[in-house]
């Protein structure tokens, strides 16, 4: 069985050791990615199964990036799961508008919750 790729965009190095052990303990592979500018074009080099996406980060934010993947024609299929602390009701719509399979506030979910919801993003 071929392992899933998963691509974690986040610059909070907490985030960052929780998501990596919890997923690579479920058999995920998984490449962070810590600035926003770096993403299209790791994104480019190796398309992964799923994105976790936070929005706020240096260089280029979360918003800038999934605007970029859905006008990119070879990335505008891309399943993306935006992964923030931002909980402004705004936020969420423009996410959603993005194209987005799912909006988490970092701060309101445990990493069991993000697991369930990476398996259901990706089986569908």
């Amino acid at each position: 069985m071929n392992k899933k790729f998963i691509f974690i965009v986040e610059d909070d190095k907490a985030y960052v050791s929780v998501y990596k052990t919890k997923l690579e303990s479920e058999g995920y592979e998984v490449v962070i990615i810590e600035r926003g500018d770096l993403v299209i074009p790791e994104l480019h080099k190796r398309k992964p199964d799923l994105v976790i996406l936070d929005l706020v980060l240096p260089q280029k934010t979360g918003f800038a990036i999934l605007k970029d993947i859905r006008a990119d024609d070879e990335l505008k299929d891309l399943k993306v799961i935006v992964a923030s602390n931002l909980s402004q009701e705004g936020d969420k719509e423009k996410v959603k508008k993005l194209g987005a399979l799912d909006y988490l506030i970092k701060s309101e979910i445990s990493i069991f919750e993000l697991i369930e919801k990476i398996k259901k993003a990706l089986a569908s």
